[in-house]
């Protein structure tokens, strides 16, 4: 018996987030000589007509093999299914996402179908495990955490590399940078970010600018952060090709990811990867996934966020305490492991 693998996300999404994770997966699965078959729609669906086939075609296309779903979600019928939960955001806290109504409706009615009626659970984080074992009653036993892992493309750059990233995306060569990543969701938290950024000092910000990377971030500011201008120093860089982060992490005076919600949160350590120094929120899954690799703020408080940018760009110790932590703490993330670990769940059904 095969592996069938529910791959409607990977086909028609950017490989960023949970595409990503899947192609991960999928590589480590080749490498080991693991027989799967990828099941997706004949041709590029909206999101209400995927969850459709995915409900109603993927179960017929799938009989007699155990079924993997990889994307929080599933077809809720099929018993013979291993799924990955990166998170329960849309149930846990449906108001830090953009389509937070009918998403929420579609979670609700399918998670805790899904979970019971499913052989087993993957999930990315004890924090993500515990949300499901508190919302669904599902027991310890049917849920295994195993952490994701950064790409082994993030790892510290060479002065050339940044300096060419640099000049890619017109960032000024003589300026240190703020690195953040952001998109339309609302948990990311960019607005308080940016409003902590305006309390700066000007002293710091005549010295360093604030990048804000992601393809509709500059759009989602203008639109909801209810400010008459752009601050000074805030720049941003529209999307950055998977293979330009390295750089730009590793040119960072500061990486800060000051999400109020995440089942893992992987751009912190691909960043410790690069030797950034890092800041992370002190809510859900970060504070265990980072552990001491990094400084942790109050994401809903505007002036620590402040306080914590402007302790490490004031403190050169700090910060080489922080580069130096994140890269012993990114060493705890092993590909190897993860697909091992993935490979012994799957053996277990199959």
């Amino acid at each position: 018996m095969t592996l069938n693998i529910n791959a409607r996300l990977l086909k028609h999404n950017s490989l960023s987030g949970i595409p990503r994770y899947i192609q991960g997966i999928l590589k480590g699965l080749d490498a080991r000589n693991f027989e799967y078959t990828l099941l997706y729609p004949d041709k590029k669906l909206n999101v209400i007509k995927a969850h459709l086939w995915e409900q109603f075609i993927l179960p017929g296309r799938s009989k007699n093999s155990l079924l993997w779903s990889p994307a929080n979600s599933g077809p809720f019928r099929v018993h013979n299914q291993v799924v990955t939960v990166h998170d329960v955001l849309h149930v846990d806290r449906p108001d830090l996402h953009v389509n937070s109504f009918l998403a929420g409706k579609l979670y609700k009615f399918m998670y805790p179908r899904l979970f019971k009626n499913c052989l087993g659970i993957l999930t990315v984080s004890n924090y993500t495990k515990s949300r499901i074992m508190e919302l669904y009653k599902i027991p310890s036993e049917k849920i295994k955490v195993v952490y994701e892992t950064p790409a082994d493309i993030f790892k510290p750059c060479s002065e050339s590399e940044i300096k060419a990233v640099r000049e890619k995306y017109k960032l000024t060569q003589d300026r240190g940078y703020v690195l953040s990543l952001g998109s339309l969701d609302i948990k990311k938290n960019l607005k308080n970010l940016i409003k902590a950024w305006q309390i700066l000092d000007n002293y710091i910000k005549k010295d360093f600018d604030l990048i804000l990377s992601g393809q509709e971030v500059e759009r989602m500011t203008l639109e909801r952060l209810e400010l008459d201008k752009i601050p000074d120093g805030v720049k941003f860089t529209g999307f950055v090709d998977d293979k330009d982060l390295p750089a730009l992490y590793s040119g960072a005076s500061l990486f800060i990811f000051p999400s109020l919600y995440e089942g893992f949160g992987l751009p912190p350590v691909e960043a410790m990867s690069c030797g950034a120094p890092v800041i992370v929120s002190n809510a859900t899954s970060l504070p265990e996934i980072c552990g001491d690799g990094a400084l942790q703020v109050d994401p809903y408080d505007i002036e620590s966020i402040a306080a914590g940018i402007k302790s490490v760009l004031e403190d050169n110790s700090l910060a080489e305490s922080l580069r130096a932590k994140g890269l012993a703490r990114s060493k705890f993330f092993s590909w190897e492991h993860e697909i091992d670990e993935h490979i012994e769940f799957f053996r277990r059904f199959i």
